[in-house]
């Protein structure tokens, strides 16, 4: 009994072992290009919603990856940016915003027993909801010092 209880820990190993990002650990807020914006998206720890995979999709367009215990960072246009969580669960959350040359904004996924204001969800599923909040630079900061680069 004891052999098969290791061999399944370690078989488990792999499996979970994409959930997490392992780029360079978060250093400190880097100045966007000229002439655009930056948003950091990030994604800590949590037990609820970690085997979930999510992507950021920015403006309808771009898709990237994000693992828990990632951020990435985007360089946006000037203007109005919709920034949404998608992945392998239907579930969608948006927050739309505007910024102008040289902004920096922080958002965070959260995972919550409730639905975020306009979240859509399809299916019928008992899951965690999972969303997008902007975060204080000073609080993004501190918790982005955790996390490592998805992108």
């Amino acid at each position: 009994m004891m052999k098969r209880r290791i061999f399944c820990s370690i078989a488990a190993v792999p499996v979970f072992s994409g959930c997490a990002t392992s780029g360079p650990l978060f250093s400190d807020v880097r100045p966007p290009a000229p002439g655009k914006a930056a948003v950091y998206v990030y994604r800590p720890y949590a037990f609820a919603g970690s085997l979930v995979s999510q992507d950021v999709t920015t403006n309808g367009e771009q898709e990237t990856p994000l693992p828990l215990g990632g951020f990435v960072r985007l360089q946006v246009a000037p203007g109005r940016v919709v920034v949404a969580n998608t992945g392998s669960v239907v579930i969608r959350h948006e927050i739309a915003f505007v910024v102008a040359t040289g902004d920096v904004v922080f958002i965070r996924y959260t995972v919550a027993q409730q639905p975020f204001p306009g979240a859509k969800r399809g299916g019928q599923m008992d899951s965690p909801w999972m969303g997008v909040e902007f975060v204080p630079y000073e609080a993004a900061v501190r918790e982005l010092r955790e996390l490592r680069q998805s992108n």
